[in-house]
């Protein structure tokens, strides 16, 4: 049995391309922004979905401005709701 890709009618907006990793598009498999920053640099080989600023630079590691931001909202958003799932109690040791 062969590989599995998520099939889209259309490109996936930003937010889902941040929890796929790949997709097919016209038979070709399209790597996702979530798949290239596991990489951690661009690879410069003209990505679709780069994350990288400036844009397609092999080796850039500063992540596009519309990256960082939904990043970073999305850790400020984590971070809100495990420190009000914490009870406040303090105990000593």
């Amino acid at each position: 049995m062969g590989r599995r890709f998520y099939k889209p009618t259309r490109i996936p907006e930003l937010e889902v391309r941040l929890s796929i990793s790949m997709y097919e598009d016209g038979g070709l498999v399209v790597l996702t922004e979530k798949c290239l920053l596991e990489r951690g640099h661009c690879c410069g080989n003209k990505c679709r979905h780069c994350p990288y600023f400036p844009l397609n630079s092999r080796g850039a590691t500063q992540l596009n401005p519309e990256i960082h931001a939904l990043q970073k909202g999305s850790s400020a958003q984590e971070s809100d709701s495990s420190s009000s799932s914490s009870s406040g109690k303090m105990t000593s040791t």
